[in-house]
């Protein structure tokens, strides 16, 4: 039975695709930072039901991996655990380079010391501003958040290049589903807001900002996709042999007005509209959009469409 180690097991994608891989019949061992589990707390895992095969406390930060990596015997690892708020890494640049670059350098180092392939979660972010972006353009990355991820992104590709490493990096543009407990993201606090019968908030001046939106379920069939891939080693037909890099995009890309708009519409509330703005600061990137086709020949395709996803969460 294949034995899967996920840090950042109660994130939102973290949880999703424990979810999906113990129901695929695998063993999933996570690391994040709260002491215990327990479905008095409230985080994806609780919300969704799922408890992994087993759970450590434990920080990416800290020493002791390797101790971990020898007890769970991992076939794999999906690094998802990061400062993953754009607001809070700007208010704590520190702490964000600490988890996000220093944390993936120790998850690294144990994947290489122990020989385990490894997935690691970058981000679209790590780009910088710009559509239809695809894995071989440069990174241009701006503010705290991204740049974190970008370091991350480039250091994974040297463990690959240098050590020989079994890596996929993931450039995956935002995402969206059931068990999304951060409130400060555009659907899952709409939608808090819309049942509490409260208007629908966004940034000032991020009202027509265009991102590009992926549904959790396609997200996830996407890693357990490369996850065999990654395994095997095997490399993608239309990318350069080297590279270690794929972004996961879905094409549907919408302004912040738009999502919160439907999402009213959809609750039977249009009563909450117009929207009320909320004063932003912080500093974030504005339009981005990315290119799919490198998944996609692999034979990955969305299943969900934006509104019949958007119902669903």
């Amino acid at each position: 039975m294949t034995r899967v180690l996920i840090t950042g097991v109660k994130g939102f994608i973290g949880a999703n695709l424990t979810k999906r891989l113990i129901e695929s019949g695998l063993e999933v061992y996570g690391i994040d930072l709260e002491k215990r589990l327990s479905v008095l707390v409230r985080n994806t895992l609780s919300v969704l039901g799922v408890v992994p095969t087993l759970y450590y406390p434990r920080s990416i930060t800290e020493e002791g991996l390797s101790g971990i990596f020898k007890h769970a015997k991992p076939d794999i690892v999906v690094h998802l655990a990061a400062q993953a708020i754009v607001s809070e890494a700007q208010k704590n640049p520190v702490a964000t380079f600490r988890t996000n670059v220093l944390g993936t350098v120790n998850v690294l180092e144990a994947c290489r010391v122990a020989s385990v392939p490894v997935i690691v979660a970058s981000s679209d972010k790590a780009y910088g501003q710009g559509n239809a972006m695809h894995e071989q353009m440069a990174l241009d990355p701006m503010y705290p958040y991204d740049t974190s991820k970008a370091c991350a992104d480039l250091i994974a590709q040297c463990y690959a290049r240098t050590y020989g490493l079994r890596v996929k990096v993931v450039r995956c543009c935002n995402v969206y589903g059931p068990g999304d407990m951060n409130w400060s993201r555009i659907v899952p606090r709409t939608a808090k807001n819309v049942f509490e019968g409260k208007h629908a908030v966004i940034y000032d001046g991020m009202a027509d900002v265009r991102r590009e939106y992926a549904y959790i379920d396609d997200v996830c069939d996407a890693y357990m996709l490369l996850m065999k891939y990654v395994m095997n080693g095997e490399a993608f037909p239309n990318l350069p042999a080297l590279s270690t890099v794929v972004n996961i995009g879905t094409g549907e890309v919408h302004s912040a007005r738009r999502m919160a708009n439907y999402i009213c519409d959809y609750m039977d509330r249009p009563d909450l509209l117009p929207l009320a703005y909320e004063r932003k600061d912080f500093l974030e990137l504005e339009d981005q959009s990315i290119d799919r086709t490198a998944l996609e020949s692999i034979g990955w395709k969305a299943k969900w469409g934006f509104g019949e996803a958007l119902q669903t969460t």
